[in-house]
Formats: C-alpha cells, sequence, structure tokens
C-alpha cells in the first residue's frame, strides 16, 4: 500500500489523533480547534506527492488506494444522504444547476408522452446558479412559495427543487408542509434538494429526494468548490462520469463506455482531486453531525453580519452569497482601502475568519467574510460594528 493511502486508510471517525503521524494537534478540547485540527489534516494529506501526482489515464490496476479513497467519499455522500448513487465531478453551483436539468430531462425522455405533458419545473428557495442554468437552456423555470404546493397541477410539472434556506428549516409550517411534497412524488413529480448548508428533506422530514445536490465545499468549509450529486436508483444510470465502481474489491473508472445512458463528462478529468480528498477526510474526522451543524452555525453567522449591514445600507440581500457562507462587501481600488480593511479584519482573522478579496469587473474590489462559525455571537455583533464604524466610508453602498 502505498503512503498517502496508508495515511488515509489510518484515519478514524471523530479522532485527529489518528493521523499525527504526520501533523501535530492541539490538545485542548474546544470545538474550534477540533475543527482546525481536521482542516490541518486535510490540507496535509491532500498535497502529499501519491495524491498530486494522480492521472485519470493511470491504469486502474495502479490506482486501487486512491480510486478506493474516491469511492469511499461517494459511499459516505449516500449513507449521510440517504440515496443510492453518488457523483462527485461538479465543480461550480452553476455545473450542479445543468447537472439537475440534464438528468430530469434524462428521466423524463424514457416516456415520451410524460415528457410532452410534463414540462415545468419548481423551485422552491434559494437556487441562482439554477436560474441561470435554466434561463440558457430554455428551460420553464417558476419560483413557488410553499404555501402554493397545494394548487399545483402535479401532471403538468416535471421536478420540483427545494432550496431551503436556514430560516425556514425549523419553521414548523415549513416542515408541515412535506406531506404535500410526497403526494407530488407520488404523482410523479421528481422531488430534488440542494442545500448549502443542512440537509433538511430525510433529515428534518420523512420525505427522501429523488434527486440531491450537496455543496460539499461549503459543507466541510473548504477553500474550493465541490459538489455531490446524489440519486436514487432509477436515476443512477443519469450521473455524470467518470465516478467509480466497485466490484469483488476492485475499483473501476466508470466512464461513457460502462454508463452509455450518462449526461456524460462536466469536465476534463475527474475534477478536483485535492479537495475530494479533503472532504473524505473532513468527514473521516468530524462525523456528519458536527459537520451539519458547523454548516449550519457558518449561514447562521453570515445572516447575522448581513442583517446588521443591510440595516446601516451597507449591504443588499444576496441569497448566493449566503448560501456559501460568505459577506461580500464592495470597496474602491487602491492600496488604502485594502490596507484600511486588513487592519479591521486583523483580530477576526486571528480568532479563524477568513478575508478575501475578489476583482471586479467594474474594477472595484469584493471583500469576501467567510468562515464566520469560528466566531462567538459577541465576536459577530463586534464585527459588524467595526465595519459600520470604521469602514462605512470606504465602501460604496449597494444601489
Amino acid at each position: 500500500m502505498d503512503e498517502p493511502t496508508r495515511l488515509l486508510s489510518s484515519i478514524e471517525m471523530r479522532d485527529p489523533e489518528s493521523v499525527a503521524e504526520p501533523l501535530s494537534f492541539l490538545r485542548e478540547d474546544r470545538e474550534d480547534v477540533r475543527f482546525e485540527s481536521s482542516h490541518a489534516a486535510a490540507i496535509t494529506l491532500s498535497q502529499l506527492p501519491g495524491f498530486q501526482e494522480f492521472s485519470l489515464q493511470r491504469p486502474a490496476e495502479l490506482s486501487q488506494g486512491m480510486l478506493s479513497s474516491i469511492y469511499r467519499l461517494q459511499q459516505m455522500c449516500s449513507q449521510m444522504t440517504g440515496l443510492d448513487a453518488t457523483s462527485l465531478v461538479a465543480l461550480s453551483a452553476r455545473q450542479a444547476g445543468f447537472v439537475c436539468l440534464a438528468m430530469i430531462r434524462k428521466h423524463f425522455q424514457r416516456n415520451r408522452k410524460a415528457a410532452a405533458q410534463r414540462k415545468r419545473i419548481l423551485l422552491c428557495g434559494p437556487f441562482p446558479a439554477l436560474q441561470e442554468a435554466a434561463a440558457q437552456a430554455g428551460v420553464e423555470l417558476q419560483m413557488i412559495q410553499p404555501s402554493e404546493l397545494e394548487s399545483v397541477a402535479c401532471e403538468e410539472v416535471a421536478a420540483l427543487v427545494v432550496a431551503p434556506r436556514i430560516e425556514l428549516v425549523d419553521n414548523p409550517r415549513f416542515r408541515a408542509d412535506a406531506s404535500q411534497l410526497v403526494s407530488m412524488q407520488q404523482q410523479g413529480v421528481l422531488l430534488v434538494e440542494f442545500t448549502a448548508e443542512r440537509l433538511w428533506l430525510g433529515a428534518s422530514t420523512d420525505v427522501r429526494p429523488d434527486l440531491q445536490v450537496l455543496d460539499l465545499a461549503q459543507f466541510c468549509a473548504l477553500d474550493q468548490p465541490c459538489f455531490a450529486i446524489n440519486c436514487i436508483q432509477p436515476l443512477q444510470d443519469f450521473l455524470p462520469v467518470p465516478y467509480v465502481g466497485e466490484d469483488q474489491g476492485s475499483y473501476q473508472w466508470q466512464g461513457l463506455q460502462q454508463q452509455p445512458l450518462s449526461i456524460g463528462p462536466l469536465n476534463e478529468g475527474v475534477g478536483a482531486l485535492p479537495t475530494l480528498l479533503q472532504c473524505l477526510v473532513r468527514m473521516r474526522l468530524l462525523g456528519f453531525d458536527a459537520l451539519q451543524q458547523w454548516s449550519a452555525k457558518s449561514i447562521a453567522a453570515v445572516c447575522t453580519i448581513s442583517a446588521r449591514l443591510q440595516v446601516a445600507g451597507l449591504l443588499q440581500a444576496d441569497a448566493d452569497a449566503i448560501a456559501s457562507g460568505q459577506v461580500r462587501l464592495k470597496l474602491p481600488s487602491g492600496q488604502a482601502a485594502q490596507t484600511a480593511a486588513l487592519q479591521c479584519f486583523d483580530r477576526f482573522v486571528e480568532r479563524g475568519a477568513r478575508v478575501r478579496y475578489v476583482m471586479l469587473e467594474d474594477g472595484r474590489l469584493e471583500l469576501r467574510l467567510d468562515r464566520l462559525a469560528m466566531l462567538s455571537r459577541a465576536l459577530l455583533d463586534e464585527l459588524a460594528s467595526q465595519i459600520e464604524s470604521q469602514l462605512s466610508s470606504l465602501f460604496l453602498p449597494e444601489t
């Protein structure tokens, strides 16, 4: 067994000390330290040469350790979502949105009569990437509220996409509407869930989605985008390739030759392999429940900051940013603005938050705050006050 694979195999769930060989961890019994320890382990292991040199063209018999790791992550995603199969090749929310539309279309192509009747796709909750993909593909996409589900003519609907916001997930009324979702499924409507913060269908209700998009980067607090496409067995043939299959202990790539009904590949290669390995390490070290709680806490922290800044006129609601666990603020380009911002955020970065800059097309910089779950409620309030008092003159109010 090669060294990277041996290290991955040695990781035990919820036990950061099990990978102490090449890493050293803080021993304090604090949740943020435990989370940061798993982050260090994930980064270190994914950067080992045996992982960095991996290629899709490498013969499967020489890649069993790597293939087994990818297969293990697929299985973990399937197990925690309660679905039957997983593909990990989607690298952006837009690609994930395209996958949803393509798999829905493939499903109804098997029944031409149903395809002719079911042309509407309903969207309940924020999923901007799906809206973009639908607009580009000329697909009819209709926004709908949970209270409107009872009046839907199901024979005209191909799929209902549910993207629950954190403020709705724990709402009893929203959960009560789940019974209507079961009725729609029984009438032939595909139920799709997109989640960046925590699983709702199957976790908070008794409803099992047919197709699910899980934002692994948000779920596991990683730097690079990565999405798991999970589905029930009748949709498995349509999953994007490549993904890893297993037969009597041997692992093989499943491509178009093995899965001719697939919607096809989305990218060259196997996707963001280092990011996938980081996901695997985080899941094994922390466990599903801890990651789900952490992701929900991240979204709640963003909502807390965003609410304060919206009142101050510095920010408009941005469902895409909130779903990504980010606060995004625009400021003028220039060294003075960046220096002032960095000084403002120094203390919070020391506590685990992260500040990044992205150059926009209009020449301005967008400041992105994330990993806010590392901060206590008191520190979140202090962060909002710092922005309001020290940087309000720099930031350009949203119009």
